[in-house]
């Protein structure tokens, strides 16, 4: 039994993902493959279990002709389904800004995605919290544009967006820079 007075829940999530992407650039199909790390952030409510989730991920591979292929970028959802009886599947939409640098190009891509996920309550890592393990798919639905020279914090997705805190994370990712470095609290 999970027994809370709190209705505020802190998600930490990290993993590894792998992607297979169709996009079509300068009109023609490009199939690629990439594989890489993800984390994120997320707050719920423990009422609902309803969640929003702010997830990056830099992943590398190859087209299907042998191209190298970079797909970096974050991903904001929204969890508005739950299936109380695992307390663990959920499903959702959001936004998303990616860039997939291919040897001779760079794009960015932006739109809305939808995503579900599954998986099960573990014996958590760290004492005092809970921990899932599980896996999700996404579906991307966006426009493709020559990535400029730099990319800044606009962002295709309302709601207030990131957290300010993130900002810098995601932009990080974006512009294939590394991390920014949290100082810790004193």
């Amino acid at each position: 039994m999970l027994w809370s007075l709190a209705t505020e829940i802190t998600i930490d999530l990290t993993g590894t993902l792998a992607l297979s992407v169709n996009v079509t650039l300068d009109e023609e199909p490009v199939a690629l493959s990439c594989e890489g790390t993800t984390f994120g952030h997320g707050i719920g409510d423990s009422y609902t279990m309803l969640t929003t989730m702010w997830i990056l991920f830099d992943t590398s591979g190859t087209t299907e002709d042998g191209r190298s292929a970079h797909l970096r970028g974050g991903v904001r959802l929204v969890g508005d389904e739950v299936d109380f009886d695992s307390l663990s599947l959920g499903a959702g939409g959001g936004g998303f800004i990616l860039v997939l640098d291919l040897p001779e190009t760079s794009h960015v891509v932006t739109g809305t995605l939808a995503a579900t996920a599954g998986g099960q309550f573990v014996p958590p890592d760290q004492p005092g919290t809970m921990q899932v393990e599980g896996g999700g798919t996404f579906t991307f639905d966006g426009d493709v544009v020559d990535r400029p020279e730099t990319l800044s914090a606009t962002f295709p997705w309302e709601d207030g967006g990131w957290p300010e805190d993130f900002v810098p994370h995601l932009l990080a990712t974006l512009n294939n820079e590394p991390l920014p470095v949290e100082e810790d609290a004193e």
